[in-house]
């Protein structure tokens, strides 16, 4: 007997979805005609619960990842799939607190020093400017730590804890769609890619998203020579 093309799945988060946030558990009818893979699934609950393209979503079945890159069809009708997705920033946070005294990289000169600025345990005032780490997917769709970004803040929801952020640091080169990026095309003929790995010049995200943030910090020499201009 043939699978049946849509499911209902049970949904949980570890903390509530941007959409809703007074709710962590949810039912979701997946049509496995339209979601093939993995990624696409995670593409859907990107959307249906207002997660950042930046937002790393790992779903978790029976206590196991769900690779980006297999059929969608491991999941069967009533499945409860979990999103982990705090407690693996945990603990690569974690990681990097305990080696980042021992870890060193004298090649890379010119890579800013952002240890001597002040850490943030709540997010600073709009207008601010912070720097900070995310746990994104590589270029080989694998989740990782990224270097610190730059990035001013530009509302801040003290309730839901969401802040927008503008990234101040250059993104990589655009390049051409990989096997786990959505192509969608518009009936003009344009077409617009969803990249795994995020392109993005603003993110909205959770605070608790941002792994070590501190607060740049402009010198006295610098404030002093912008105000003389």
């Amino acid at each position: 007997m043939a699978a049946p093309e849509t499911v209902r799945l049970r949904l949980q988060f570890d903390y509530p979805p941007p959409v809703t946030p007074d709710c962590t558990v949810f039912w979701l009818l997946v049509d496995l005609s339209r979601c093939r893979v993995v990624t696409d699934l995670i593409s859907l609950v990107r959307q249906r619960f207002g997660f950042s393209s930046g937002a790393f979503l790992g779903l978790y079945l029976d206590g196991g990842l769900l690779p980006p890159g297999e059929s969608a069809r491991l999941v069967r009708d009533n499945d409860c799939l979990r999103n982990n997705e705090y407690q693996k920033q945990q603990q690569l946070n974690e990681v990097i607190t305990n080696s980042s005294t021992v870890i060193q990289n004298p090649v890379e000169i010119h890579k800013k020093d952002y240890s001597m600025l002040p850490q943030l345990a709540a997010a600073p005032q709009v207008g601010e400017k912070i720097a900070f780490k995310l746990l994104e997917l590589t270029s080989d769709y694998s989740p990782d730590v990224s270097d610190y970004k730059e990035g001013k803040i530009l509302s801040h929801n003290p309730e839901t804890q969401q802040v927008d952020i503008e990234i101040l640091s250059s993104l990589p080169a655009v390049k051409e769609p990989g096997k786990f990026d959505l192509v969608y095309h518009n009936e003009n003929g344009t077409e617009v890619v969803e990249y795994a790995v995020t392109q993005e010049k603003r993110i909205t995200v959770f605070w608790r998203e941002l792994i070590d943030p501190r607060l740049i910090v402009e010198s006295a020499s610098n404030t002093s020579s912008t105000e003389l201009a």
